[in-house]
This record gives C-alpha cells, structure tokens and sequence, in this order.
C-alpha cells in the first residue's frame, strides 16, 4: 500500500502466487489500485507472469505481461533474469517491450534481505534522454539464503530427537539431535553447510542402534565436507565411543571416562525364588529358544537360548571393533586391548591413541581453530519450524516417522489401538508420501501385534511407500509389524528374530496356604474349565494352551516367511524362536539390508518421489507422527466389545484383591 505525500490518495498492489512444480511459478497481480489519478501518478496495472528455474538454484528467469491503463492505454511484456553467483547474492536484470530497462543486485542474510538497482528507460528517436531511477527495495523474496556465512560453530547433542514424546504433536519441529548431522538438514538449520560442527557425547544414554544412527550422520557430515569434532564431556560407553571415533578428531574433557567393556547380556532368572515361595508355573512355547518366559521356571537359559544370545554378543562385539577400527583407523587387535582394557581415564586414552586431545570446555574453541586464530563460541543450532528443503522453490516430500517404541500392549496409553490410529491418519494425509516406522521394540501381546501389523498392511496397500526401521530390539511381534513394509532397514546392533509365541500361567495355591490362606476352585457340574491363579494346568489343560501357542506361532511364521520370501531352510533355522544379529538376519533374507534410521528415511523418500536433488536430503520434510497427535486429531475411543473384558490372570493382582478384604476387617491399612 502507498499513501501519497499529502495524504490525497491511497493505492494498493494486490497479487498471489502458486507453485505447481519445483520448477515453475506462476502469478498475477494489481498494481497501483486506488483513488483518482492525478497528474505524474502511477496508471493502474494488471499482469501475470511465470517463473522458471531451468538450472536449479542457480538461474530464474521471469516472464511477465501487463496490461496498464489510464489515459494511453498500452500492452507491455517484461522479462526478468535472475542468476545467484553465491548463497545470499542475486543479480538481477530486467526489459520490457516499451524499451524500459534495469540492473541491480539482491543481497540476502537468512531471512531479511534487499537490493538496489538502476531503472531506465531508451528515449524514443529525438527526444533528450532521461536519467536513471535509483530504487531501493527490502524483503524476504528468498528467506533461507544467506549472503555471510554464520561465524558460529554449530554444536549438536546427540540423542534429543530420539523420542517421539518429546514433539508432542504431529509436525511439531523435532529439537536439535543425530539426525541435524546429515548434510541436508545442517544446510537448512545454518543457511550453508558449515566447515566445522562440534558433537558433545559426554552424559548422553542411548541405545546402541541410536548410536550408530549417531556414527553414520558424522559420516554423511564428513562426506559433505564438514570437520567433525566429537567432545567427550562426560563419562561414556562403548557404543558412544564408536559413534565418536567416526569423527575427525576425539577431544575428552579432563574428567571425562570412557566406559568401554566387552558386550554383555545380564538377566535375572528367578526359579529358585519361585521353588521358595511355593509359585508354580506352567509355560507353552512354540520353540526351544523362545526363552521369554522362562525367567519363572528357570534358574539359567537353556541350551538353545544361550547358543543364540552368545551368537548375537560376538556379532555385537564385530560390529563395535568394525566401527572403532574404522574410525580410528586401526587393526582388530589394537580395537580389542582398547574393548577390553576399559575403563579408561582421559589422560590413560590419550596415551593409548584412543582420542586426539583433552581439553576443557573453554578451550574448546582456541584447540578448534588453531592457537592464532580468533577464538569463535560454539553454541547450539536454533530450532526451525520444521525440517524441509532450503529454497522454497523445494517442493518437500513430507515423510511420517511413525515410533513403535517399547511392549506392544492391546490397550492404553500405548496400546495397538492408538498406534493404529496414527497409522490410519498417515493413510488419510495428503500430505503424507510415505512413512517410516521406527521400531525399538521386544513384542508384546499376539493381537497387538496383528492388528499394528494389519494397520501397516493397509497403509502399504493404499500405494503409499511403508519402510520399517529396526532399531537396537525388533523381536517377537515387533519383527511380525515390520515385515508388512515395503523395505526392512536394521541397525547393525539389531537384536531380532524370536519368532513364535509363548503362554505363562502362575499358580499361587501352595504359595498362599504357606501364608494360611487357603483357596477353593469352585466349578459348574460336569464342567471343564481352565486353571485360574489357584493351580497348575491339568495334562488337557496344558494340552489346549499348547495348541493355541502352536497355531499363533504358526501364522506368525507363515506370515513372515511369505511377506519375506524365506527359503526353507531359513525358515527351518527361525523356527525355534532363537533371536537373530543383523547380520545374519540379512544373512536369511528378514531384512534387506543394514544401516541407520536416516537411511530408512532417504529409503522412504526415494520410494515416494524421484530424487530431484544430488543431496536428496534437502528434499525432505520429516514429521513425527504421535500419539498425543493422533488423540487431538480423533478422540481416543476403545471399540466396543460383545462382552466385558475377562479379568486379568495377574497373580499379584490376584493375591491383592484376596488380601484387600483381610486387611479391612482387622483395620490394617493398605
């Protein structure tokens, strides 16, 4: 809008704009909409027009046609030359058909920018010709351009985009966390890709497959150019330490520790206690190495299991001498005396050459740069609306990162019923070109299961490209949700496999009558019914528990060698339930190949859309889809069921409920 000198008029310039393809740009606009003209005022105008970008990023050219009115009417048609010589700097120049001309130069610093140009016109044969029009402009035409590179160094903390909960609703902007490593996003977050990013390790828990998400970012970092620094800031493990070796150098703080120890799987086996208490317990399982119920009734794994659980250390422990050799550039013998000699002060690792420096915190900078140079803060990236491609001519595929984190349970908080209702609003969204799942799972309950898994058949179904990510655990019916994808992407760390089912049953009866609580099992006439918390199952009992087991395990192996195309004699060596590596999980054909979450996402992306970049990464727009989101989108509602819930067969519960009235009539609280 425009408000003459002496307030006597007004005007407006109107105009909208759509992008159909990353390419072209189409447009119209009013100008100069207002009161009466008056001598030396601008006539109204209408033109539409077209923008091309026919070499990427680097040239827009304008095309433009005006109609102008007032007292001489006329028809004009402009072009426009817009080349970008460096990130932030446009030169611009302009004709149109009624001999009018112009050059100028646009400067852009992430977000606000502006121009100055000269605008002239050829006079017509015999007449004086008339001086140049100096203009002046401001603007935001080209928001993520930035004309002087930030003189920060970015800082990153691994592990804060690792859970879902932390975005709270759908599409909210994930914090700064491993995936800010890849090119792409570090790109987007600082305008340009910087020279050098710090990466602080030091008091950060993760998972080891989040760690090696961790390793392959500062690859993809490095690959694009970036010096990467890891800083040891505190104490850290061993998958932490392999994650930091992938960098171009190691610094640990002074007080640091690297807590670096042989794989190791530890679990408390309670047979004993239950052979004391008097508990008693029946399980039905599908194979010898489905080993999850076995905490109760036994006092060390089996045979079968510890053969599998071994077989999966030593290929975590390859996969951690792999990376650290790797990064560090060293043999198999040296990674292993560094594993083994753990832990390891930051003075006792420097001399072992397992980092590059120490240093504290306020040296970090000068150590960085170099003694002679000025000492710049590190500080942390800032947070941006979202993560998308870094003009806006980059149409963004929006990516669903879906969480299948912890026990499938039916109902809940976290139950199948909510996960499917964010499953079924990835299906509806246009927006959606594809989903990831990120799965970090043991299983959980056999209709969780199937009904996630039916969620994600449909989804997959409707055309829209489904990969499953398998985190540090996808096992049970977590590998049963995953094998419904398109593509089955595992961490090297991987634990999976575990195919089958199980069914535990506790029986409180001797353990109660020890207490002097005694217990009747009461029954309809000529009934046979099934053993409650009271005592074990009967031989037909235990028969009937022992085909269900069966006939679930069976559909649950059926399922996953049919989506995965197994080989018998694959299926043969996963039919005892033994968890599997990633290697050899790719070894028999449940996977189609390993690495990092990232790489599921460029997976995903390049399945929903052709890759129009060199860095496809730039390309992307990836949103957490969440429960809490899902809940706001469509109200939480359990279906409605034929008949009531049964009770629980919870033991403890049981006993409680037994012990509650007790209590009460002697005035014992609770």
């Amino acid at each position: 809008g425009r408000i003459s000198a002496d307030q006597s008029r007004v005007d407006l310039d109107l105009g909208a704009s759509y992008r159909p393809r990353p390419w072209l740009g189409i447009g119209a606009a009013t100008y100069h909409l207002g009161g009466p003209l008056r001598p030396g005022d601008a006539p109204p105008e209408i033109r539409v027009g077209t923008a091309l970008r026919p070499f990427g990023r680097t040239l827009v050219v304008g095309l433009d046609y005006a109609h102008v009115f007032g007292v001489t009417p006329r028809d004009v048609g402009i072009a426009t030359v817009r080349a970008r010589p460096a990130p932030g700097c446009f030169l611009r120049a302009e004709a149109s058909t009624d001999a009018r001309f112009g050059l100028g130069v646009e400067l852009y610093f992430g977000g606000i920018g502006g121009g100055v140009g000269a605008m002239g016109q050829v006079p017509p044969t015999g007449t004086e010709p008339v001086a140049p029009e100096m203009v002046l402009w401001a603007g935001t035409d080209e928001p993520e351009e930035r004309a002087v590179p930030s003189r920060h160094i970015p800082q990153i903390v691994p592990g804060t985009f690792v859970s879902a909960a932390a975005s709270g609703r759908a599409g909210s902007p994930p914090p700064p966390g491993e995936l800010d490593l890849a090119p792409g996003w570090l790109e987007h977050r600082h305008r340009r890709a910087p020279q050098r990013l710090v990466v602080r390790f030091g008091g950060v828990e993760l998972s080891s497959s989040r760690w090696m998400d961790v390793a392959g970012s500062i690859a993809r970092a490095r690959a694009a150019g970036v010096e990467v620094t890891a800083y040891l800031d505190g104490d850290v493990d061993r998958w932490a330490f392999a994650a930091a070796s992938q960098a171009d150098r190691v610094v640990s703080h002074p007080a640091a520790t690297l807590r670096l120890t042989p794989p190791n799987d530890e679990r408390v086996w309670l047979g004993r206690v239950a052979d004391v208490l008097g508990v008693e317990v029946d399980v039905a399982r599908s194979g010898a190495a489905k080993d999850a119920g076995d905490g109760w009734t036994r006092s060390a794994p089996t045979a079968a299991s510890r053969t599998a659980r071994v077989a999966w250390l030593d290929a975590q422990r390859e996969v951690w001498l792999g990376a650290v050799g790797a990064g560090r550039r060293t043999d198999a013998d040296k990674a292993t005396a560094w594993l083994e000699g753990g832990p390891w002060t930051a003075s006792h690792a420097l001399a072992a050459g397992l980092i590059d420096g120490v240093a504290w915190s306020d040296q970090l900078p000068a150590l960085l740069q170099g003694t002679d140079a000025r000492a710049l803060p590190v500080r942390g990236p800032q947070p941006r609306r979202r993560w998308t491609g870094q003009s806006a001519w980059d149409v963004p595929t929006t990516i669903a990162l879906v969480p299948i984190h912890g026990p499938l349970l039916d109902r809940g908080p976290d139950g199948a019923e909510r996960l499917v209702t964010v499953l079924e609003r990835a299906q509806r969204d246009p927006a959606t070109r594809a989903v990831v799942l990120d799965i970090d799972s043991p299983g959980g309950t056999a209709w969780a299961a199937e009904e996630i898994a039916r969620a994600v058949a449909r989804l997959e179904a409707s055309g829209k490209p489904v990969v499953a990510y398998l985190g540090a655990h996808a096992t049970s019916g977590a590998l049963r949700i995953a094998v419904e994808a398109d593509a089955l992407i595992a961490s090297p760390t991987t634990e999976t496999g575990s195919i089958g089912a199980y069914r535990q049953h506790l029986a409180l009866g001797d353990a109660l009558a020890r207490l002097g609580v005694d217990g009747v099992e009461l029954q309809a006439t000529g009934a046979t019914g099934s053993a409650g918390w009271l005592r074990r199952w009967d031989p037909a009992e235990a028969a009937r528990e022992q085909a269900v087991v069966d006939d679930t395990a069976r559909r649950f192996m059926d399922a996953v060698a049919r989506r995965r195309s197994l080989s018998e004699a694959a299926r043969t060596t996963l039919q005892d339930g033994r968890i599997v590596s990633a290697e050899a999980a790719l070894v028999l054909g449940l996977v189609d190949r390993t690495g990092t979450r990232f790489d599921a996402i460029l997976e995903a992306q390049a399945a929903a859309t052709p890759a129009r970049h060199s860095d496809p990464a730039r390309n992307l727009d990836v949103q957490w889809l969440t429960l809490d989101a899902a809940d706001r989108v469509r109200p939480f509602a359990p279906r409605p069921r034929a008949t009531p819930d049964p009770a629980p067969n919870v033991p403890l519960q049981r006993l409680s409920d037994l012990l509650g009235p007790l209590l009460d009539a002697t005035g014992v609280p609770p």
